[in-house]
């Protein structure tokens, strides 16, 4: 039987990536991590009650892997673009 990511758990592995990723070794996993994470099963259903902290997570990480890769970046962007226009955030993450 397959469950939906839970908010809660969602949120501490957001808030882990944001804390512990540094450099280009975890850059490169952290984004790996992400696009597979917003394929899990029901993953618009625990975005959809994403709050301000999760987002804030989102952004940092998203930052971190810009600095080491662009590319990278812009391909979560695109994976959790959607979503981010719902949230109202897209504008505030800098693509340059």
């Amino acid at each position: 039987m397959k469950t939906e990511l839970e908010t809660g758990i969602f949120t501490e592995i957001l808030r882990t990536l944001s804390d512990k990723v540094s450099g280009a070794e975890d850059c490169k996993w952290a984004h790996g991590f992400m696009v597979n994470l917003s394929k899990s099963f029901k993953f618009d259903m625990t975005i959809m009650f994403a709050e301000d902290e999760e987002n804030r997570y989102i952004q940092d990480i998203v930052g971190k892997i810009r600095t080491v890769d662009a590319s990278k970046a812009d391909q979560i962007l695109e994976v959790y673009e959607d979503w981010l226009i719902v949230w109202s955030i897209l504008p505030l993450i800098d693509r340059a």
